[in-house]
């Protein structure tokens, strides 16, 4: 006996997880063949998200606000710090994260060739370079952020503690999800990728995306500091995804804040 035991793979549990996830994902669209299937969707993978991630995070849906009063658009999944910073609203069907909270934002579709019309626009855009928009929306926002920390300080051999306030420029990570309808190769779903991140682009937002899950052609994952590098994942993507997650957020410090900052983003009565 050498007292190795059988080694253990993470990996087939997950192949089983994403491929029971993407049935039902499949069978609840085909069933209803309707918009409140893709609520549905984005149910499971927030429930998923919660499970697996760090328990400091809160998952949810909701908007992202900062002190000056901007408000994002809608959001499928905010992954936000609420172990040192407070929700500002909390509803049955939404939530109103601080700026400063937000470590990632996902949107999610089920309908990737369909055009949608964005707010105060007539033009219609594919849904994907709208997502990417909201997305962008976020990550202006919550960039500018303003922590309240306190920093120890030894003087004549006695620890005390002073309160230090700093900024941080960091825009939350982007991810997208997207399933259902998708195209039949690989290369016209880089494509159709890359033209909605160009678009996004060239119309002026602040437009970026560090990993796109695809039930159908799997991750895809974009090299920092590029102009849309993809690298594409395609063998346990689910797994992968979860793990690029963990790996971002984790790497994304959050600290404190000067709640009253808000205070004036709160209607008067």
């Amino acid at each position: 006996m050498n007292g190795k035991g059988k080694v253990q793979s993470i990996a087939s549990y997950w192949t089983g997880i994403q491929s029971a996830l993407d049935a039902r994902l499949l069978s609840v669209k085909e069933y209803l063949r309707h918009p409140a299937s893709g609520f549905n969707g984005e149910g499971y993978f927030r429930d998923l998200l919660r499970e697996y991630l760090p328990k400091r995070y809160t998952v949810d849906t909701g908007f992202v606000v900062n002190a000056d009063g901007e408000r994002s658009d809608f959001i499928d999944v905010i992954i936000a710090d609420t172990q040192h910073i407070p929700l500002l609203c909390s509803e049955p069907h939404f939530k109103v994260f601080a700026a400063e909270s937000v470590v990632a934002v996902i949107e999610i579709t089920s309908a990737p060739k369909s055009t949608v019309t964005q707010s105060g626009d007539k033009h219609k855009v594919p849904k994907i370079e709208d997502d990417l928009i909201k997305i962008a929306g976020v990550r202006r926002i919550a960039k500018k952020r303003k922590y309240v920390d306190k920093l120890p300080d030894i003087n004549n051999e006695t620890l005390t503690f002073s309160s230090l306030e700093f900024e941080i420029s960091l825009s939350p990570r982007s991810f997208l999800i997207i399933y259902g309808d998708e195209w039949q190769k690989q290369k016209t779903y880089e494509k159709h990728l890359l033209s909605a991140l160009n678009s996004a682009k060239n119309k002026g937002y602040e437009v970026w995306v560090n990993a796109v899950l695809s039930m159908k052609h799997g991750m895809f994952h974009v090299t920092p500091h590029t102009e849309f590098e993809i690298n594409n994942i395609k063998d346990n993507a689910l797994l992968e995804f979860l793990l690029f997650i963990n790996r971002a957020i984790s790497t994304y410090d959050t600290y404190r804040i000067d709640i009253g900052r808000y205070r004036p983003t709160i209607p008067e009565e």
